[in-house]
């Protein structure tokens, strides 16, 4: 019984690990929102090119620029 709950709290917080967002990508992505909401097109261009081959993908910054394009 112990091991097992051993093992359950293992792999939650294992997962959890895994889950959290280290926080300069959040303050990075927060800079991206902030640019898409208020910034200049260059800017907007610039991070674009930035965001292509980021690997992020928060749907939060992703949102905002499809309806930014649409």
């Amino acid at each position: 019984m112990i091991n097992r709950i051993l093992l359950t709290f293992f792999i939650l917080s294992y997962s959890a690990w895994g889950l959290a967002i280290p926080k300069d990508v959040v303050e990075e992505l927060d800079t991206y929102i902030s640019i898409f909401k208020s910034g200049f097109p260059s800017e907007q261009i610039a991070v674009a090119k930035k965001l292509e081959w980021s690997g992020l993908s928060d749907p939060k910054l992703f949102d905002l620029i499809e309806k930014k394009i649409a």
